[in-house]
């Protein structure tokens, strides 16, 4: 979902951010497409490069779904790596966007991942308004995001690379 479409709807999409910060001690949230163009960010991201971030957090969200198929899962909705010092929890907001949140040890891996739960639901609803407002329709009951629940494993599931062509990669990006 374009920047251009968001329009107004960026004010909520910050007030969301804003308060998941201040509710999870995360220090930057970094909002972007699928395709790694940010939308917005909020926090403290000073010495971040926070274009390369997304970029790479979508890439990684893109070749960790090709994982997800490998296992026979849809997707995996969420990543999380751990440093020394600062940590990154990248989320997706259904098909709409990547959320990004960089935080420190201080912040509890708990919290940040309960509190992006909620803000998540917050989003999804933001950003079917919009849709909605860009297709001229009526408001409709949002979608509630529901918690994953791991499958039952597939057992002998390979995947077909015969088949894959490149509209198929280029999907993944």
């Amino acid at each position: 979902m374009k920047l251009s479409v968001i329009g107004e709807k960026i004010e909520n999409i910050n007030e969301t951010l804003e308060d998941f910060l201040r509710n999870s001690n995360s220090t930057a949230a970094i909002l972007c497409e699928m395709s790694g163009e940010i939308l917005t960010s909020q926090g403290d991201y000073t010495g971040l490069d926070t274009t390369t971030i997304a970029s790479l957090a979508a890439g990684s969200f893109a070749t960790t779904k090709g994982i997800a198929n490998l296992l026979g899962e849809r997707e995996f909705s969420l990543l999380f790596h751990q440093g020394k010092a600062t940590n990154i929890f990248i989320s997706n907001i259904e098909s709409y966007a990547i959320l990004i949140i960089v935080f420190s040890n201080d912040a509890v891996l708990g919290v940040v991942k309960q509190t992006s739960y909620d803000s998540r639901k917050k989003l999804v609803e933001v950003f079917q308004a919009i849709e909605r407002q860009s297709k001229g329709k009526k408001p409709e009951k949002p979608i509630i995001v529901k918690e994953e629940k791991p499958q039952e494993k597939k057992k002998d599931k390979t995947f077909d690379f015969d088949s894959l062509t490149i509209d198929d990669i280029d999907d993944l990006f």
